[in-house]
């Protein structure tokens, strides 16, 4: 199970092909976008989540690959610009590539992890919210292809989450330095292919339901709803970190005020992905916390329901069906989860240690 890689080239593969056709799909809906006048602000809007994708990978790569050849910085530039770094990532993962052209300090893997937390942040997240709002807007305008691309966008989100979980958990260092949280996939191969299809369905569930009731939000006639809402979650969750002395995530140096600033942005990052993707790793005490996250995921499954009561689309009776439907869905696949999993780690669901105590 530890030396065999015939798992990782499956997910790894499968999740690259899946990222590029979401970029493909999103290039697309924009064009659609880009022919109706009314939706010329959304089409740059979805340019901009895409380019912010591109740009934050570039900046990662410019930071790691710092001290090598403007060739190696070149290359690695170009392959990130044409959209392939999914591809060019599940290559080195695959074939567990180390080289002087490759960065220092960070392995293939970790690397990889890094660039699906920036696409689903800055890509597949936003623009899955944004696509369900145009439809819900001007569903003639926007076109059913909408719909499949909607419907790649929560995919690929959840097998990315899914796979970040996943292969945290399988990890040997991970399990050898935290046995108490990482393990709970078991070691039976059928067992976690199994545990992997859920936990991929699980999360394109969740991400499909909170991004409607966002985007639900979004299209009532109450202004800034859909801010008010998000804003409201993030506020108290900040100020949960911060009363329990745990918002610092990095260490906190005597007169640096930039680790505070950076703590804050990346709960904020971690936070929208627990909610718009339901990723199961992020329950480590060193992010939410098995509470805040069981906590954030159950609220989730709520918030569409309060946000249809906002509501005054044609299309309301059809999209409760929906909205049902997938969240006795979402419920059954989790309770086939929990009976699959060692449920030795139950607790680590429900944990409340802050990092500082674990």
């Amino acid at each position: 199970l530890r030396d065999s890689i015939y798992g990782m080239v499956l997910r790894v593969s499968v999740g690259a092909v899946l990222s590029i056709v979401d970029a493909a799909t999103d290039i697309y809906v924009i064009g659609t976008y880009y022919q109706s006048e009314e939706l010329h602000e959304q089409a740059n809007a979805m340019l901009a989540m895409l380019l912010g994708n591109i740009a934050t990978q570039m900046l990662v790569l410019l930071i790691k690959y710092k001290r090598k050849s403007w060739s190696v910085i070149g290359k690695e530039v170009l392959i990130t610009m044409l959209c392939l770094r999914p591809a060019v990532d599940a290559y080195r993962v695959s074939t567990n590539r180390k080289g002087d052209d490759l960065t220092t300090g960070m392995d293939p893997l970790n690397e990889m992890m890094f660039n699906k937390a920036s696409e689903l942040s800055f890509e597949s997240i936003p623009g899955c919210v944004l696509q369900l709002y145009v439809w819900l807007l001007a569903p003639e305008k926007a076109g059913t292809f909408a719909l499949v691309s909607i419907g790649i966008s929560c995919l690929t989100t959840g097998f990315t989450s899914a796979m970040i979980a996943f292969d945290y958990d399988i990890d040997v260092p991970h399990r050898m330095s935290q046995p108490k949280f990482y393990g709970y996939i078991p070691n039976e191969n059928g067992l976690r292919g199994r545990c992997f299809v859920l936990m991929t369905w699980m999360c394109a569930l969740h991400s499909l339901s909170r991004s409607l009731g966002c985007a639900l939000l979004a299209a009532s006639d109450t202004d800034n709803l859909v801010f008010i809402f998000v804003g409201v979650e993030i506020g108290a969750f900040i100020l949960f970190k911060i009363l329990r002395r745990d918002l610092h995530y990095w260490p906190r140096l005597p007169g640096v005020v930039g680790p505070v600033v950076l703590s804050i942005l990346q709960r904020i990052v971690v936070k929208i992905i627990v909610d718009f993707s339901g990723c199961l790793h992020h329950r480590h005490p060193y992010e939410l916390g098995g509470l805040g996250f069981t906590l954030s995921i159950v609220w989730a499954q709520i918030l569409p329901f309060v946000a249809l009561q906002f509501s005054d689309s044609g299309m309301k009776d059809e999209i409760k069906v929906l909205l049902v439907v997938s969240f006795m869905l979402w419920l059954s696949l989790t309770i086939v989860f929990f009976c699959t999993i060692d449920l030795s780690y139950l607790n680590t669901f429900f944990g409340t240690k802050t990092a500082p105590q674990y």
